[in-house]
Parts: structure tokens; sequence; C-alpha cells
């Protein structure tokens, strides 16, 4: 994965801060497309996204 390769983070729902203190690292470590799914894993999935859990 490169630098300038789209990620996507969510966690645990709306309470939940984890995937926002990790975009925040990402950008701050030089990451470009940063994307973060407010909703959660829960969300993510009912939307039909696919999850990669690598």
């Amino acid at each position: 994965m490169e630098k300038r390769d789209t990620v996507v983070f969510y966690c645990n729902g709306i309470h939940c801060m984890g995937s926002s203190k990790a975009s925040q690292k990402a950008v701050e470590w030089g990451w470009l497309k940063i994307l973060y799914y407010r909703e959660g894993i829960q969300g993510w999935e009912k939307a039909g996204y696919a999850v990669n859990q690598s």
C-alpha cells in the first residue's frame, strides 16, 4: 500500500473515537487520501461496503 492510496477508517460506531484518532495520525504520518466513516463497522457493512481485514 502506498501513502497516495485511499484508506478508510471505521470503528465501533458514532461514540467510538478510534477511527477519528487513527485518521488524524495517518495524516500526520503523510497519508494523502484518508476517509473516516463515522457510522462504524456496523453501518459500513449495512451499507453494503466490503470489509478487508488485513
